[in-house]
């Protein structure tokens, strides 16, 4: 499973512009690394204890992760980070951080009025 990953490491290298990931032997290599990754998954038990509870919140944030991670990207860049690694570190913590904010104030008042007004 983890080796998988290593392609999305790889890859992950300075460029003029990030639709330049998915063209050539980079997207080639994204996306069979991808799929790598998708089929390991389906072999993985299910998870127990703490991985369980982790699993659970990365569940619950994807949507916001999704949604985000774009515009943590940008705001980053914007910031003035140039380089690659400490701008993705940057850019993943601010997508976290967010995620969780609007999990906490959107999502979950959201699901609740849903449960109430729906029963």
């Amino acid at each position: 499973m983890l080796a998988s990953l290593a392609p999305f490491l790889l890859i992950y290298t300075e460029t003029d512009h990030p639709i330049e990931l998915l063209l050539g032997w980079r997207g080639l290599a994204l996306t069979a690394a991808t799929i790598a990754f998708v089929c390991a998954a389906v072999y993985l038990r299910e998870p127990a204890g703490y991985a369980r509870e982790a699993a659970k919140i990365v569940g619950a944030l994807s949507y916001p992760i999704y949604l985000l991670h774009p515009l943590a990207y940008l705001a980053v860049e914007k910031l003035g980070v140039v380089s690659t690694w400490p701008k993705l570190a940057a850019a993943a913590t601010m997508t976290v951080v967010l995620s969780l904010i609007v999990w906490r104030i959107v999502e979950l008042p959201a699901r609740e009025f849903g449960r109430r007004a729906f029963p």
